[in-house]
């Protein structure tokens, strides 16, 4: 069975067990899925595309069968030179595989192009702040999809509402506002 590591590179000579998920050929999905998989809207995959020598066909990582393995069942010291490679190294962008596991195991944080405005507000870009202590933000009415950011390119947003205003109960991350006192 073909596998892919998900434990993050620099803890696996700390380890005693890797984390990982089988890599299952694309053939395994509906046809009528395949669209989905191969932009990774099924959240329970990762679209793995073929890259000689190390992906023979286009296939997928199904996240919802991650798993323990003993680091005795690879061989010793080999994993980060010999068994495959990383994703960066594929072109594959390791945040694409952050975030579909993210969302897999979590709600995301933030707002992105599947979603919605609920209310008509601006919205500050997730990535720019994290990135590049920015905030970026961009006005939405309701019932608009989320777009990219026109500074980063990427898709995730919260609402900033008022130092007195929550999100909805629950449900929304916000950015609140600073009081003017």
């Amino acid at each position: 069975m073909t596998v892919i590591i998900v434990t993050q590179s620099c803890d696996l000579e700390q380890r005693n067990y890797y984390q990982i998920a089988p890599i299952y050929p694309e053939t395994d999905q509906k046809a009528s899925s395949l669209d989905n998989l191969r932009e990774n809207d099924l959240n329970y995959t990762f679209y793995l595309p073929a890259v000689a020598p190390h992906i023979q066909v286009n296939s997928y990582a199904d996240l919802s069968h991650i798993t323990l393995i003993p680091k005795a069942y690879f061989p010793r010291d080999k994993v980060e030179t010999v068994l495959g490679a990383r994703l960066t190294e594929l072109a594959i962008a390791r945040t694409a595989l952050q975030k579909q596991l993210a969302d897999y195991f979590g709600r995301p944080f933030g707002f992105g192009l599947k979603d919605r405005a609920k209310v008509p507000s601006v919205y500050l870009c997730v990535s720019c702040f994290y990135r590049k202590g920015e905030a970026v933000g961009c006005e939405f009415q309701a019932e608009a999809h989320f777009e990219k950011c026109s500074r980063c390119g990427d898709a995730r947003w919260l609402r900033l509402v008022p130092p007195d205003q929550d999100g909805q109960p629950g449900t929304e991350p916000v950015i609140r506002a600073p009081s003017n006192e």
